[in-house]
């Protein structure tokens, strides 16, 4: 392996044990770091060793890949779930293998939400369906939207308020403030140009990997709790995935600015 493919993961590492003291959550970031190359290399038909070192170094200090979450557990989550992933794409006869994603998949999610938790506890009163605010509303706008005939109200106000709320989450999920602060300002640069490359380029083989990336958002934002590290976690693969997509289109200029003022950012006392 040459030199420039270590160095990420060398910089991540230290990162890790300088922050935390912890050698095992430095490992294990380092390994889901390692696991999302080899994922990049087997979605996209393409060598990262293609890329260029400068854009590689930095991912090492994605701060992603440098914190020790509340749950660790989630670590393995993240881990386990890439290497399905990879297992996938290796597999000739691969239909048997989706209901384990799907199932994983939501495991994770509800996992990083604390609906489910650590040995084994389902708190169903975290999931939004379970929200007592909103049902209290939806009964509430049945009885009192008097505008409209009460069958008609029925049919107005009902759960499918729910698709909404779910919708409202995701967005919430996926602000700009929450993408800078898990990948740093100057990697929404190649994010949003990985984006549209691998839109304008679709494949019907690419199916897996969107239909993974919506099932992981849709599992996290079903709890009404949502820690801003846990989720994206589960979306690194994807999220580094479009990072990576991109470097090779960017302007290498503007991305070093970008990345200057992302630690200025990072490390600014406000």
């Amino acid at each position: 392996m040459s030199l420039k493919l270590v160095t990420p993961f060398i910089l991540c590492l230290i990162l890790n044990i300088f922050l935390h003291g912890n050698l095992l959550i430095g490992v294990l970031n380092v390994l889901i770091l390692a696991l999302i190359l080899i994922f990049f290399e087997a979605f996209s038909a393409k060598k990262v060793s293609q890329i260029d070192p400068i854009y590689l170094f930095f991912l090492g200090v994605v701060p992603l890949f440098h914190q020790n979450p509340k749950h660790p557990l989630i670590l393995f989550f993240a881990i386990g779930f890439i290497l399905l992933l990879l297992i996938y794409t290796k597999l000739k006869f691969k239909l048997f293998l989706l209901p384990v994603i799907f199932f994983w998949i939501l495991v994770a999610g509800f996992y990083a939400g604390e609906i489910i938790t650590y040995p084994i506890s389902f708190q169903s009163n975290l999931l939004v369906f379970n929200d007592n605010w909103i049902n209290q509303a939806i009964t509430g706008m049945q009885n009192e939207a008097l505008y409209a005939p009460y069958p008609i109200r029925l049919l107005l106000f009902n759960g499918s308020v729910y698709l909404y709320v779910l919708a409202s989450k995701i967005a919430e999920l996926f602000t700009i403030k929450n993408l800078y602060n898990v990948l740093l300002l100057a990697n929404l640069y190649p994010l949003v140009v990985g984006i549209a490359l691998d839109i304008r380029s679709w494949e019907k083989r690419k199916r897996l990997f969107y239909l993974s990336l919506f099932g992981v958002a849709l599992s996290i934002v079903s709890s009404r709790f949502i820690d801003n590290l846990n989720p994206f976690l589960l979306l690194s693969p994807f999220l580094i995935y479009f990072i990576l997509l991109g470097f090779p289109s960017i302007n290498k200029k503007i991305y070093l600015l970008l990345v200057i003022l992302s630690l200025l950012i990072a490390t600014s006392p406000v």
